[in-house]
């Protein structure tokens, strides 16, 4: 039986280096981004976060974390 995906909105496909922060604790580790969407985003991480833990997610263009030349994005772990 085919897979039949049933997403609202379609995904984009990246294989991105991540910097990620925890907006609670302040603790920033690498991370990657693999697709995202309007609904939402696959990455991974070196640490575990608990559900409900908001973050901060910042895709550099120059590689430098200070840069200002940077995308950033905040949601909350939900899974």
């Amino acid at each position: 039986m085919p897979f039949i995906e049933h997403r609202a909105s379609e995904r984009s496909q990246c294989d991105t280096p991540v910097i990620i922060e925890n907006c609670q604790t302040g603790e920033h580790c690498d991370g990657s981004l693999y697709n995202f969407s309007r609904c939402g985003m696959y990455l991974e991480m070196d640490i575990p976060l608990k559900p409900e833990t908001e973050i901060r997610i910042v895709v550099e263009k120059s590689g430098d974390f200070s840069h200002p030349d940077s995308c950033q994005s905040f949601c909350i772990i939900t899974e």
